[in-house]
């Protein structure tokens, strides 16, 4: 369950309450939300709570990944991915910012370093060896309660993405 305290109510109390009693948890400061397990009293007495907002189900979704079109390859794209011209990116293009000397970071389960997209602006590729310290973060495997069954979890030595989507999607096509 996620439970979302009020945005006046000190997170802290409720954090304190779950630590007492030994119920693991895991605290997301940006967006205000405690990830917790329990039973049906458990979320009873947190959507009772005067400083808990809302007591949601943490549900788990099935996505589809996409198949390749017809006719691509592993080469490089001939032409802006739409995703790109959503954003309106070719527009920011013409002002003259291409993204020289920024970083670029991933909220999400991993990256495939060596992607052709990324390898060569990766900040640990000098052009001929990579250097991963200090260069990525491992988000997988964070001290978590919550690590999934069947997450073998273990500490990532360079860039990856253990859960198969992302740029590492790209390799199960042929477009490393």
């Amino acid at each position: 369950m996620r439970s979302r305290p009020r945005p006046s109510a000190r997170k802290a109390d409720l954090l304190a309450t779950l630590s007492a009693r030994g119920i693991a948890y895991k605290s997301f400061f940006i967006s205000n939300m405690i990830l917790l397990q329990g039973d049906l009293a458990l979320v009873n007495e947190m959507a009772a709570r005067a400083d808990v907002g809302s007591v949601e189900a943490n549900t788990a979704h099935q996505f589809v990944l996409p198949r390749p079109e017809d006719g691509a390859s592993g080469a490089a794209p001939l032409a802006v991915e739409p995703g790109l011209i959503r954003i309106k990116a070719p527009d920011v293009w013409a002002l003259g910012f291409h993204g020289e000397g920024i970083v670029v970071a991933s909220g999400d389960t991993g990256v495939q370093w060596d992607h052709p997209a990324i390898k060569s602006q990766y900040r640990g590729w000098d052009g001929s060896v990579a250097d991963h310290n200090y260069n990525w973060h491992d988000g997988t495997c964070a001290s978590s309660p919550f690590i999934p069954p069947g997450n073998n979890c273990l500490w990532q030595l360079v860039p990856t993405d253990t859960n198969g989507h992302g740029t590492h999607h790209h390799r199960h096509h042929g477009g490393r």
